[in-house]
C-alpha cells in the first residue's frame, strides 16, 4: 500500500494547481449539504495539513482553495433551503429521515446567526445549517457574512495538527518522513473507518435498547399488580417516558457490581487480580513534572475543597428559594459522607505502599473518587434539568472531565488500587441515580445555572487555591515514590555462591520477563568511558525525531524499543550498545539504580546483557531485517562478549545448575549464568 501511494504524492509535489482543485472539491463536498455527512472532512483535512507541513503541497494556494470550496459548497446548500423552503422536507433523505433537519433546527433556533459561524466547527452540523438557514430565510447577506468569517478560519484550524506533524517530519531523513507522512494518512482513514463503524454500532445498540425498555415500561403500566410502581417511578413532565424506569434500573446495576467488587476486596477475589497491574503501570509512568501536575489534581478531590464548594453551592439555592434542588444537594453531600465512612470502617483494606507517606485511613472505596463522582456528578444533573441538549452535554463533558481526571490522579500518585477507585466511582453513580429519581418525582423550576457555576467555580477555585497554598509541597513530598537505601559487604557479595536465584526484572504489568543476569560494581561514569573504549555506543535519551526513526528505519534490528525497560518502575541509568557488523546482532547492556552501595562507597548496579531481539512491525514490515536471539548456534554468549571488554575490571561468573521451570519459562534465553564485575 506505501508502494502504491507513493507515486500519487510525488504527482502532488510536482502538480500543486491540480491540488488545489482537489482540496477546493474535498471543501465542497464536505460543506454540502447531507452529502457532507458521508465525507471524513477532519481526516482529509488533517492529511491535507500534513501534506502542506512536509513541504509536498504549498501552504497559501491550498488554504485559500480550501476555504473557497467551503464557502461556495455552502453557499449553494443555502440556496437549496432558500429556494424550496419547507417543500425540502418532502424530498429525500428528509423524507425518509426527519432527524437530519430536527437537530439542525433546534441548533439554529438556539443560536440564531452566530448558528452559522458555530455550525461549521461541530462535525454533523457543518452540511446541515446552511440549508436550515435558507429554510428559515437568513438574509443572504448575513448568512455569507457569518459564513466567510467561519471558513477563513475553519480551514487553517483544521488542518493544523497535520501540519505541525508534516513540520516535524522534516527533521527526520528523506526516506523515513515520506514512510512516516504515508503511515499517518493511512492511520487518519483508518481511524475515520473504524470511528464510523462504532458510531453504527453505538447507534444501532442504542435504539434496540431504548425500544425494549419502552416495551417493559408500557407493559409495567398496563400491568395491575404493577401500577405502584409505574407511580412511584412515574415523571409528572414525561408521564409516558421511561426514564425514571432506565435511572431505576442503572441504580440497581451499580449497586449490584459494588456489592460484588466489594465481595471481591473482603476476599481477595477475581477482581483484584488487576490491582498490581495497573498499580506498577501507573509507577512505571511517573516523573517529576507529572507527579506536579497530579498532585495538583488530586486536590480537587480532597474533602475539605469539595465541601467547601458543596457548602457554597447549598447557601445559594437557599437563598434563591430552591428548596426541593436545596433539600437533594444536602442530601448528595451527606449520603456521600456517611457511605465513605462507612464503607471503609467495614472494610479494611489496606492501601498501596511505596510512597515516602502513606496516606491514612482504610483504602476501599476511594473517598476521593466517591466524594468527586457525587457532588461533581449531582451538580451537573441540577445544570442539565429541564436545559437544553448543548446545557446537558455541557454539563456532563465538565463533571465528567473532573471526575476522571482526580480518579486518574489517585491511581497514578500510589494513593489508591484500581478497585478502590472503581468501589468510588459506583457509590457515586449509585448515589446519584438515587438523588435523580427522587428530585424528578415531582415537577419543579430548573435552577438558574448562571448562578450555580459562578459560585460552585469560585468556591471551588477558592477552597482549591488555599489548599494547594498551605499542603501542596507537603503533599508532593509524600507522594515520592519511596525505594529503600541498602549498604552490603562487598567482600560477602563476591564471595556468593549460586545458593539464591538472581532477582527478576518486571514488566510495565507486574509480570516477570526477565533475568537480571548482570551485577556490576562502579561508577557510572567510570563503567561508561571504559566501554566506550571498546567500541561500545552510549544510547540517548530519545527525542520526537528519534522515536519516529526507529519506528520507521529500514535498519530496525539496530534499533532499541521506544519504551524504556525497567527494574522496580524504574529506567536504566546506563544503556549501551554494541552492533556485530559481521553477525548482524546488536549487544545491548542495562544498568539500573538500586540503590545498593557497598562498604567501600562504591553503587552496585543490577542489569542485563543480551542480544537485541527485534519484532518487525507487521504494518511496516521490513524484509531486509533479521532477528537474532542467543539460540542462535552462530552467535557467541552475550555475557562472553562483554567479559572480553572488561580491561580494568575483574569479573566472575556463577553458573546456576538447578534452575526450576518457573525461572525457565520467564526467561527463556538465560543460559543460567550471572555475571559479577568490580573495579580491579
Amino acid at each position: 500500500m506505501l508502494a502504491l501511494l507513493k507515486p500519487y504524492f510525488i504527482w502532488l509535489h510536482l502538480h500543486p494547481h491540480w491540488a488545489g482543485l482537489a482540496a477546493c472539491l474535498i471543501s465542497f463536498t464536505e460543506s454540502l449539504a447531507v452529502v457532507g455527512l458521508l465525507i471524513p472532512g477532519t481526516v482529509i483535512m488533517t492529511a491535507i495539513g500534513v501534506l502542506i507541513g512536509s513541504g509536498i503541497l504549498p501552504f497559501a494556494s491550498i488554504i485559500a482553495w480550501s476555504i473557497l470550496g467551503a464557502i461556495v459548497g455552502d453557499i449553494f446548500s443555502f440556496w437549496l433551503g432558500y429556494h424550496y423552503h419547507q417543500h425540502i422536507r418532502e424530498r429525500w433523505p428528509f423524507r425518509r429521515y426527519p432527524q437530519l433537519l430536527a437537530k439542525g433546527e433546534a441548533f439554529f433556533q438556539q443560536h440564531g446567526g452566530k448558528g452559522v459561524f458555530l455550525g461549521r466547527f461541530i462535525g454533523p452540523m457543518r452540511p446541515i445549517i446552511p440549508l436550515i438557514a435558507g429554510m428559515m430565510s437568513m438574509r443572504p447577506t448575513r448568512f455569507i457574512t457569518f459564513d466567510i468569517i467561519s471558513a477563513l478560519l475553519w480551514a487553517p484550524i483544521y488542518m493544523l495538527p497535520g501540519i505541525l506533524i508534516g513540520a516535524a517530519s522534516q527533521e527526520l531523513a528523506p526516506e523515513t518522513a515520506t514512510r512516516l507522512l504515508l503511515v499517518i494518512v493511512i492511520a487518519l482513514l483508518i481511524f475515520w473507518c473504524i470511528s464510523w463503524l462504532l458510531k453504527k454500532l453505538y447507534f444501532s445498540l442504542m435504539s434496540v435498547i431504548n425500544s425494549l425498555l419502552s416495551r417493559w415500561w408500557q407493559w409495567i403500566k398496563r400491568h395491575p399488580h404493577l401500577y405502584k410502581i409505574e407511580q412511584f417511578l412515574q415523571d409528572p413532565r414525561y408521564p409516558h417516558n421511561h426514564g425514571q424506569f432506565t435511572l431505576s434500573l442503572a441504580l440497581l446495576l451499580f449497586a449490584g457490581l459494588f456489592l460484588l467488587l466489594a465481595y471481591n476486596v473482603m476476599h481477595h477475589g477475581l477482581l483484584t487480580d488487576w490491582n498490581r497491574p495497573v498499580y506498577y503501570l501507573m509507577r512505571s509512568l511517573r516523573s517529576t513534572l507529572l507527579d506536579q501536575i497530579m498532585v495538583l489534581i488530586t486536590f480537587l478531590g480532597e474533602a475539605p475543597v469539595i465541601m467547601l464548594m458543596w457548602a457554597a453551592v447549598l447557601i445559594w439555592l437557599l437563598a434563591r428559594r430552591c428548596w426541593r434542588a436545596a433539600l437533594h444537594w444536602l442530601l448528595a453531600g451527606v449520603l456521600g459522607s456517611l457511605a465513605i465512612s462507612g464503607i471503609k470502617h467495614l472494610i479494611h483494606s489496606p492501601r498501596p505502599t511505596g510512597l515516602l507517606q502513606t496516606p491514612a485511613g482504610w483504602s476501599f472505596p476511594s473517598g476521593h473518587s466517591a466524594g468527586s463522582c457525587v457532588i461533581f456528578g449531582y451538580l451537573a444533573v441540577l445544570l442539565a434539568y429541564q436545559r437544553t441538549r448543548l446545557w446537558q452535554w455541557l454539563a456532563a463533558i465538565a463533571a465528567v472531565v473532573l471526575i476522571a481526571a482526580v480518579v486518574l490522579s489517585r491511581l497514578y500518585l500510589g494513593a489508591h488500587w484500581l478497585t478502590d477507585v472503581s468501589g468510588g466511582i459506583l457509590i457515586g453513580l449509585s448515589i446519584i441515580c438515587l438523588l435523580t429519581l427522587s428530585y424528578r418525582r415531582k415537577a419543579v423550576q430548573p435552577v438558574a445555572p448562571a448562578g450555580v457555576v459562578i459560585v460552585a467555580l469560585i468556591s471551588l477555585l477558592l477552597a482549591w487555591g488555599w489548599h494547594v497554598q498551605h499542603h501542596y509541597f507537603k503533599a508532593l513530598h509524600n507522594y515520592t515514590p519511596y525505594w529503600p537505601h541498602y549498604t552490603i559487604n562487598s567482600q560477602q557479595w563476591w564471595n556468593q555462591a549460586d545458593k539464591q536465584m538472581p532477582s527478576y526484572r518486571y514488566n510495565r504489568f507486574a509480570k516477570p520477563i526477565q533475568v537480571i543476569n548482570l551485577q556490576w560494581v562502579g561508577g557510572a561514569q567510570d563503567i561508561q568511558t571504559k566501554l566506550m573504549g571498546k567500541g561500545w555506543h552510549k544510547e540517548s535519551r530519545h527525542t520526537l525525531a528519534i522515536l519516529l526513526s526507529g519506528l520507521l528505519a529500514k535498519d530496525q534490528h539496530k534499533q532499541l524499543p521506544v519504551l524504556s525497560q525497567l527494574y522496580e518502575d524504574r529506567r536504566p541509568v546506563l544503556v549501551m550498545t554494541k552492533y556485530l557488523e559481521p553477525q548482524h546482532a546488536l549487544l545491548v547492556l542495562r544498568l539500573w539504580d538500586v540503590h545498593l552501595k557497598t562498604n567501600t562507597g562504591l553503587p552496585l548496579w543490577l542489569g542485563t546483557i543480551g542480544y537485541h531481539q527485534w519484532q518487525p512491525h507487521y504494518f511496516l514490515k521490513n524484509k531486509s531485517a533479521v532477528e537474532t536471539t542467543e539460540e542462535d548456534t552462530e552467535l557467541t554468549p552475550a555475557a562472553q562478549l562483554l567479559i572480553h571488554d572488561l580491561q580494568g575490571f575483574t569479573w566472575k561468573k556463577i553458573h546456576y545448575t538447578r534452575i526450576p521451570a518457573a525461572v525457565k519459562d520467564i526467561d527463556r534465553h538465560w543460559n543460567g549464568d550471572v555475571v559479577f564485575v568490580r573495579p580491579n
